[in-house]
Formats: structure tokens, sequence, C-alpha cells
């Protein structure tokens, strides 16, 4: 009999890594970044190093996993990673008044399709010239 990796991992109570996507808003400076994590369960903790700019980052989420839309998500729907890897999305235009976790959208890397919903603007971690950064959307694949 076969078992998914998923289910295997339910039943020994493990957890499933997801890829993931977070929609940032960081203020004063007031910037928008798409961050990406190859574990989901691996945003929002920790801060951000700085070097050269608000926008580059040493240790969270990564130099590679950073992506400036400038100069916001709605003017603009893709950006390319510092490795070269395209995203770009599909936001609703209302998106940000949508209810939390709503479904708003889809951001698509080149290699998946992920579902955006909503999330509930909370602290996500602080850049290395003490911006704030909160979560705004996140995707999942």
């Amino acid at each position: 009999m076969l078992f998914s990796k998923s289910a295997i991992a339910a039943f020994f109570g493990a957890a499933v890594a997801r890829e993931g996507v977070h929609f940032d808003k960081c203020s004063p400076a007031n910037y928008e970044v798409v961050n990406y994590y190859a574990d989901d369960s691996k945003a929002n903790v920790g801060t951000i190093s700085n070097l050269m700019s608000i926008y580059f980052s040493l240790s969270f989420p990564g130099a590679s996993n950073t992506c400036v839309a400038s100069p916001n998500w709605h003017s603009l729907n893709h950006c390319t990673y510092p490795t070269g890897t395209p995203g770009t999305w599909n936001l609703a235009s209302n998106a940000e008044s949508q209810p939390i976790g709503s479904v708003v959208g889809t951001f698509n890397n080149g290699y998946h399709t992920f579902t955006c919903k909503r999330d509930d603007d909370h602290y996500a971690y602080t850049d290395g010239n003490g911006n704030r950064c909160v979560s705004v959307f996140y995707c999942l694949y």
C-alpha cells in the first residue's frame, strides 16, 4: 500500500514544509517587498540585517528571497529576485480591504502558482534600518 508524504507526516505528527510568499509593508520608509520562503513556517520571526540598502537582507528572509515591489504591488505586478527568478502576481484591486483569510489573488515564481490570501497585518520583522514590516498578504503553494 502506498501513502503520500503528507499522509505519512500527518500520521506521525510531523509538519510538511510548504512554500510561501509574503507581501510585506515596511515603515516608516514606506516600501513594499515580496518575500519568498521555501518553508513558510520560517516566516514572521527575526530581523533583517542591512547591506547597502534597506531592501537587501542578509539573514532573514535571505538576500536571494527578497524582491522589492517598487513603487508598490498595485502599480507593478512583477519583480525579479536577486537569483534571477521572476515573481508575478495578480491581486484584486480591493485586496487590502478584503476580510482576513479571503482569497485575493495568485503569485507565480515560474515553478508554482500560489494562492494568495489577505493577512492580518501582523508584525513580521524589523529590517536593518529599524523599519517595522507587517504581512499584508500571504500566498501558499
